[in-house]
């Protein structure tokens, strides 16, 4: 398997293994194994162990990539959500309202409670 393996991969794969805590060292074999060196898990010591297998380690590395790329895209602000004005910080809170007044900023935020509260307490602000 390894033999099958780009140098970019296997450089990846390297800084993938690397990148865990107290891991130091990483070999890859021919058989497709590879060692890390390091603090061995569950022990106090240092030495070679088992990382894993070449396949299954870039299966989860391009797996986590995707992961985390997801998350940078999907949480961009889109056009419905509030912009920061340079230089000022948001919270995000958690209100209990009661159908009344849930029905109220429904109808301010054109179907959005969120939207209706912000628009209701910019009216209030500028009062």
């Amino acid at each position: 398997m390894a033999n099958n393996m780009t140098n970019q991969d296997k450089a990846a794969l390297r800084a993938y293994v690397c990148s865990r805590d107290g891991v130091e060292k990483v070999r890859i074999l021919r058989t497709g194994e590879v060692h890390a060196f390091g603090s061995m898990p569950n022990s106090t010591g240092s030495g070679w162990y088992l990382a894993g297998y070449a396949a299954e380690l870039l299966v989860q590395m391009r797996a986590e990539r995707e992961v985390q790329d997801c998350w940078r895209v999907g949480h961009r602000q889109g056009p419905g959500q509030p912009r920061l004005v340079p230089g000022q910080t948001t919270e995000s809170v958690q209100i209990r309202l009661d159908p009344a007044r849930k029905a109220k900023a429904l109808a301010i935020g054109g179907g959005h409670v969120a939207k209706g509260i912000r628009a209701a307490l910019d009216a209030f602000q500028t009062a």
